[in-house]
């Protein structure tokens, strides 16, 4: 299949464009995954950092209050009296609602616990603060003046604690005991405190895993939520749970979003300057070529000696026209040379047709005295064949010279008036000897349309019937020739020639009127003939302004037609 260039102009920036929009969607996509969650990653770790902040504001306020309380000459005094008035007006359950502190303990210098208070069971803390080796007896021996804060694990419950050394307000005087406040802090405690930060906080089991700062299970996927873990410590440093933070991936969706934004102005980009790079294309590529295809396919005229083809432009295809006008100069010089010498020799063979005629004439001529003297049967037919060859000899130079008369532009066409039917069937009765020869059946047929008197060439019409007629004789082994003269329905006088011959094959007939050619070089050996009869007749019927024409079928015959102007 023929592709055209323009064609493949379109195709190249299609593949191109497409090319180009598929690399930067899997480059920006690949690019985009990576960053994003690189982007994703920073943001869980800034967000950590925002959680773990205010869990420390938190565990800060209620060391605050339990240091206040510490620290507070009444608690001291307390430890040593252990006044009741003191838990009584103080103790109150309104007032550890208010500071949201569930439990409170007094634990004197040996470890005992003084006085608890609790809004729910304090058993299983209380147990834990007065076991040797639990967490609690183990926050209390590490208090100093400093205090303690943080978080705690008391069987499966995490709680946020405050451990304060219990001074008089001057700071004189030995401790006289420790004061443990703190509130449970659970997994809803830590949905709340995502919720107030807007983000997605969760407790869960220590893994296998305890690195330090964020870590994050999952495998990088834009199509999940990403998830990190940080491991928390208690007040002593020991590791106790794990917080989860999982967020969507949104700066990936944004991404995506944005990157296909982009690549639809990208798209749009890419198919203007396509249809750009097309127009441009076709405007100084392909369209001067079809200029210069245009120019050659009109071609140099006989008028037209100094054809050039014309570009503009200063590039590749300007050479290219240039290169061809040097190629067309040549041709042309060529052309002239050849139709010069072409010329000069149809002169020549012109000029000297008396004198090449009549020595022929002459011989022919005393050949045909000899056969009028006495001579044997040897001598008659030695002179016969002489005849017969000349004869021969004579119709091939009478061809030559014809055409080149022809071609040399010497030959006039004259017009005055004859009667054709007389004409034609002159033609005729001189051929019927020859075609009864071959036993053939010569019919002419002059229709009473045709008008008898006619002004024309009689003689290079009758030279082009003779040789139509002579060479349907000639290869017409047996059956019929017809001669038809009629008119058509413009009034145009045809003549035509049919035969029940050899026929010609469809594709030698466009050169049947070529000089010196004939259908099949086995027809000259078979049945002789320069092969200038059609030629000579094509360019007399030229010459008297008509057309002539052939229809033939291989084995079937043929059929030659013609016209001329002839005026009546």
């Amino acid at each position: 299949m023929r592709v055209c260039l323009k064609t493949k102009t379109i195709i190249g920036v299609f593949l191109l464009c497409s090319a180009m929009l598929t690399g930067a969607w899997v480059g920006i996509s690949q690019f985009m995954a990576h960053s994003s969650y690189k982007i994703e990653k920073s943001l869980i770790e800034e967000n950590f950092d925002r959680a773990l902040y205010s869990l420390s504001k938190t565990s800060e306020g209620l060391s605050r209050v339990c240091r206040d309380s510490a620290w507070w000459d009444d608690a001291y005094i307390f430890m040593e009296d252990h006044n009741p008035y003191f838990i009584n007006s103080n103790l109150v359950p309104d007032l550890l609602t208010t500071l949201d502190i569930d439990f409170v303990l007094f634990i004197d210098n040996e470890g005992n616990i003084f006085e608890s208070y609790s809004a729910d069971d304090i058993g299983r803390i209380s147990k834990c603060f007065s076991t040797k080796g639990c967490a609690g007896t183990m926050l209390v021996e590490a208090t100093d003046l400093n205090g303690k804060e943080g978080l705690l694990r008391f069987s499966h419950s995490i709680v946020m604690l405050s451990a304060q050394k219990i001074i008089n307000s001057l700071g004189e005087g030995s401790p006289r005991g420790t004061l443990i406040m703190g509130r449970f802090y659970g997994d809803k405690d830590i949905e709340l405190l995502g919720k107030d930060l807007r983000m997605n906080l969760s407790f869960t089991e220590i893994s296998n895993r305890a690195d330090e700062g964020v870590f994050f299970e999952s495998a990088m996927s834009t199509h999940t939520a990403l998830v990190g873990s940080k491991v928390l410590k208690d007040a002593l440093g020991i590791p106790i749970v794990q917080v989860d933070l999982s967020m969507e991936q949104g700066v990936y969706a944004v991404g995506m979003s944005m990157t296909r934004v982009f690549l639809v102005l990208f798209a749009g980009t890419l198919l203007i300057a396509g249809v750009l790079t097309n127009f441009f294309v076709n405007l100084v590529f392909v369209s001067r070529i079809e200029k210069l295809k245009s120019q050659l396919a009109g071609g140099p005229t006989t008028d037209d000696l100094n054809f050039q083809v014309i570009l503009s432009g200063n590039d590749e295809l300007t050479d290219l026209s240039k290169s061809i006008n040097d190629t067309l100069l040549l041709v042309q010089k060529e052309k002239e040379r050849a139709e010069i010498a072409n010329r000069v020799k149809s002169e020549f063979l012109a000029n000297m047709s008396h004198e090449i005629r009549t020595p022929m004439h002459s011989i022919l001529g005393m050949v045909e005295l000899l056969k009028e003297t006495k001579l044997d049967t040897e001598q008659q037919y030695f002179l016969d064949l002489t005849g017969t060859a000349g004869e021969a000899l004579l119709e091939i130079i009478n061809d030559v010279l014809e055409i080149s008369k022809i071609e040399a532009g010497h030959l006039e066409i004259e017009k005055h008036e004859f009667l054709l039917q007389e004409m034609v069937h002159r033609v005729v009765s001189v051929l019927t000897v020859e075609a009864e020869k071959k036993g053939l059946t010569l019919n002419c047929n002059v229709l009473e349309s045709v008008p008898a008197k006619v002004a024309g060439d009689p003689t290079r019409l009758r030279q082009v019937l003779t040789n139509l007629i002579s060479n349907a004789i000639k290869f017409t082994g047996s059956g019929v020739v017809e001669i038809n003269v009629f008119q058509n329905d413009s009034e145009q006088i045809i003549f035509s020639v049919s035969d029940t011959g050899i026929g010609i094959a469809e594709d030698k007939l466009n050169t049947m009127f070529e000089s010196f050619t004939q259908a099949d070089s086995s027809t000259s050996r078979k049945y002789g003939g320069t092969g200038l009869g059609l030629p000579i007749s094509k360019k007399l019927v030229n010459m008297m302004g008509g057309e002539i024409f052939v229809e033939s079928q291989l084995g079937k015959g043929s059929s030659f037609s013609f016209y001329v102007n002839l005026t009546y």
